[in-house]
């Protein structure tokens, strides 16, 4: 929600250990749909996964897209201030979701948890 031009803005958070949380979002006139959806993955799966769209500009956001900045080919990477959370665009993300008639209390919200933790795939392959 910090990027105002139209076309595709790739969202990347460090998942550490050369993993990110990925989502391919394309933004045209105030509209954001997602063109990939969110995934939990190591940066070269990521990277395999964006050739579909390299006749495409894209536009990098968030802290992995900035660690991994070197792996990118002519990339546009947001800049400082696009890539903070702010509560403007979280504000906006949620009259988005109003909108689009999403509406629940507070006490109900739950992380979306993209993968189990280290911890739990640990466990399981230990049985």
């Amino acid at each position: 929600y910090n990027i105002q031009s139209n076309g595709l803005i790739a969202s990347m958070i460090d998942a550490k250990n050369d993993n990110v949380y990925f989502a391919l979002f394309e933004h045209n006139n105030n509209s954001y749909t997602i063109k990939e959806d969110y995934i939990a993955n190591n940066i070269n799966s990521v990277l395999d996964l964006l050739q579909k769209y390299k006749e495409n500009e894209i536009t990098f956001v968030g802290d992995g897209s900035i660690l991994h900045k070197e792996k990118f080919k002519l990339a546009n990477f947001a800049n400082d201030y696009q890539n903070l959370q702010t509560s403007v665009s979280i504000g906006l993300a949620a009259l988005d979701k109003f909108k689009c008639g999403f509406t629940q209390n507070s006490n109900t919200i739950s992380p979306l948890y993209l993968r189990k933790s280290q911890a739990e795939r640990a466990l399981e392959g230990e049985k």
